[in-house]
């Protein structure tokens, strides 16, 4: 969803989730986070961030992460 502006198919999200966890799993965690605030479900059926993600996270690091695989910044010498 943040790779895309903030906005992606509901479809799409479930199907990139399904294939990392049992479907009845990746069902919940979007149901989860739309109930707790985090993305919204706009009219064309797409996930949107909604307040609670803007406020909350800090995008721009969670995207550097993501696409870093996960390392950690480095740490400088003593």
């Amino acid at each position: 969803i943040i790779s895309r502006r903030g906005k992606a198919p509901r479809r799409e999200v479930e199907r990139i989730l399904k294939e990392k966890f049992p479907e009845w799993k990746a069902e919940m965690f979007v149901e989860r986070y739309v109930r707790r605030g985090y993305v919204s479900v706009d009219e064309g059926g797409n996930l949107v961030l909604d307040w609670r993600s803007r406020g909350e996270l800090d995008l721009q690091k969670l995207l550097q992460y993501v696409l870093g695989a996960g390392s950690p910044e480095p740490t400088p010498a003593p």
